[in-house]
């Protein structure tokens, strides 16, 4: 038994010895190739399915500097050898010097803008050069819907500032907004969406648009309907995307950062515009050595545009823009802020009537308990004439985003600094409080105000009730304001 165990171990041992020998002796050509192993790249079969590019084209990106995975990815996604760009999109050529030089300083030099996204972005510019050169606001106040009234959101200017803007041609206005966006933008890859939106956003103002389609829809509106008819742009896989950020760029809280970034790039520019038209006016005031009358030294522009009225049916494929809720923020003083002009200018209009076809209408009214309750369209009014036609005042007027803002930081720096404001009435995070107005036949409505105090105007509460007219104590019997809750 002894011995048998032994032979046993022996021929095993035998064997284990000479398959290591074999497998460290054998030749790679020996070896059995399973047959979804490549040996190489090379035996790799085509697959007509899949793009692919080869090293030396990508090599070329990296040479020389750094290049993110993220844009190295963009390659092999959406190959375009340099040859076939160069054949699908010949360099096209601009009347505008201004958008020849956009072209060639932002688009050109971009490797990430290629293919669809190339081609709507010229498209855009194309059509910025060719009819662009048409204002950049529209006057259409107001047009009739199916139960209400619709404003496009370049109506909420004033007159003066309407007709200031509208010597701003289309195209100066959008590619400012594009390059503006550019600025603010860290991610190369974003750069295809930045252009297209900053391009298309205010398209719809163009004249042979507009005049088809402002019947039944705003500016954002028809700028998705003029994209839509670019074959291009409906096949981009994020055209969900883009359509949202055109359509809700004027919405005061837009929940899209891109959104919100276009917004903002927007108000700059129209800051930008206004306050070179102002300096621009200053300045030809205070020379007196001009050889041209101010009449030519300035674009004078058609103030006919800001009161186009236009009655039709709600007629929109596109449905209505999207609205939200905002709650206002303290933003810097303005330098014009002066408390004593403001609450002198608010004084004037304390028990004042103005008779209208649509009855008597008041802006500020005093009660017999010491308080003042004013209507936020009248403190606007004052801020008006005391900002002395500052830019973020006048484009504020289109914009109700900075309007809450101006508003609701003048209110609470008038408490701050005057104690002018019945604080005690609001919650800190509004700028007015909700009251309900009662008239001498007991009827009432409900409507936000800002509650002041007499003593702020320096009169007492018996001489601002002597000098209230009996169809305003008619109208205004009392003033009830909800009590804030939750007070901080």
């Amino acid at each position: 038994m002894i011995i048998l165990l032994y032979c046993c171990g022996v021929i095993g041992f035998l064997m284990v010895t000479y398959n290591l020998w074999r497998i460290l002796t054998r030749r790679p050509a020996e070896v059995e190739q399973e047959p979804w192993v490549p040996l190489s790249i090379s035996e790799l079969e085509p697959d007509d399915d899949l793009p692919c590019t080869d090293l030396a084209t990508v090599s070329s990106v990296w040479t020389g500097r750094v290049v993110h995975f993220t844009d190295l990815s963009r390659l092999w996604r959406e190959p375009t050898p340099k040859q076939e760009e160069e054949a699908a999109f010949p360099r096209p050529t601009f009347r505008h010097s201004e958008i020849e030089e956009f072209y060639r300083d932002i688009v050109e030099p971009e490797t990430l803008i290629n293919g669809k996204r190339k081609t709507v972005i010229v498209y855009l510019l194309k059509i910025l050069d060719s009819e662009g050169t048409c204002p950049s606001v529209v006057g259409i106040k107001k047009y009739a819907a199916v139960g209400k009234q619709i404003s496009d959101p370049d109506s909420a200017y004033g007159a003066a500032a309407l007709a200031q803007l509208a010597t701003v041609p289309l195209y100066r206005h959008s590619l400012g907004v594009a390059r503006k966006f550019v600025e603010k933008n860290s991610e190369r890859i974003m750069l295809p969406t930045i252009l297209i939106v900053s391009l298309a956003h205010d398209i719809g103002k163009i004249p042979s648009f507009h005049s088809q389609y402002y019947s039944t829809a705003d500016h954002p509106q028809i700028a998705l309907i003029i994209l839509a008819s670019i074959p291009e742009y409906v096949a981009l896989s994020n055209r969900d995307e883009l359509d949202s950020i055109i359509r809700n760029h004027h919405q005061i809280t837009p929940n899209n950062p891109l959104t919100a970034c276009l917004k903002r790039c927007d108000q700059e520019s129209r800051n930008d515009e206004m306050g070179a038209f102002l300096g621009q006016m200053a300045q030809v005031k205070a020379s007196e050595e001009s050889s041209l009358p101010i009449a030519e030294s300035l674009p004078q522009p058609d103030v006919s545009v800001a009161t186009e009225k236009i009655s039709q049916e709600w007629d929109h494929p596109l449905g209505s823009p999207e609205s939200g809720k905002y709650v206002p923020q303290k933003i810097k003083l303005p330098a014009w802020f002066n408390a004593d002009a403001i609450l002198g200018g608010i004084h004037g209009l304390i028990n004042q009537v103005e008779k209208t076809s649509s009855g008597v209408k008041w802006q500020a009214v005093s009660l017999p308990n010491g308080l003042v309750y004013v209507k936020p369209e009248a403190l606007w009014q004052v801020i008006h004439q005391v900002s002395d036609n500052d830019p973020m005042v006048l484009v504020a007027d289109a914009d109700e985003e900075t309007k809450r803002n101006l508003l609701h930081t003048v209110v609470w720096e008038l408490s701050a600094s005057r104690d002018a404001i019945a604080t005690e009435l609001m919650t800190n995070a509004y700028y007015t409080t909700n009251a309900s107005i009662v008239s001498n036949n007991d009827k009432s409505f409900n409507k936000l105000l800002i509650p002041f105090r007499v003593d702020a105007f320096g009169v007492l509460t018996s001489e601002l009730e002597s000098t209230k007219p009996p169809v305003l104590r008619k109208i205004v019997k009392d003033i009830r304001p909800k009590q804030a809750e939750g007070k901080e």
